[in-house]
């Protein structure tokens, strides 16, 4: 059994994969903290692999690959003052931002994005734009709803 059916199994929990790689079947995995633990590290240290090297996420976003392949930070919790960029991967594609009590200044540090195609803001107050907020995102193409 190769290491990516083994991860597809602890992923996707398909068990019928672990009865090649463990000299037992499941049922000893089960009783055994060893082998469980084991199983848990092996998933600790494929997650990288799994969600990308280095990606961050900000706590009150989802973050993930939509239909089209691209990586996009959705924000719906409500209550944001400020866009958390720091938080947002560079190559982010599709930002989108719904909730209610959102009041986000939109300033110049959406130039950090060169890659965003998609910025939906709604259900929020923009109190204030900047002159230059959208210099540079030559490959925005939605901008609203």
């Amino acid at each position: 059994m190769s290491y990516t059916n083994f991860l597809s199994g602890v992923v996707y929990g398909n068990t019928e994969n672990f009865t090649g790689v463990f000299s037992g079947n499941v049922e000893s995995l089960r009783k055994s903290p060893h082998m469980l633990l084991q199983c848990f590290v092996i998933c600790l240290l494929a997650m990288p692999v799994l969600t990308g090297p280095g990606r961050i996420c900000p706590m009150e976003c989802t973050c993930k690959i939509d239909e089209q392949n691209r990586r996009q930070v959705i924000c719906t919790k409500g209550g944001l003052s400020a866009m958390p960029v720091g938080q947002i991967d560079s190559d982010v594609r599709v930002i989108i931002i719904k909730g209610p009590g959102n009041t986000i200044t939109i300033g110049n540090f959406l130039q950090k994005f060169r890659h965003l195609e998609v910025l939906r803001i709604t259900d929020s107050q923009i109190p204030s734009m900047g002159s230059e907020c959208f210099w540079g995102l030559i490959k925005l193409r939605i901008l609203g709803e």
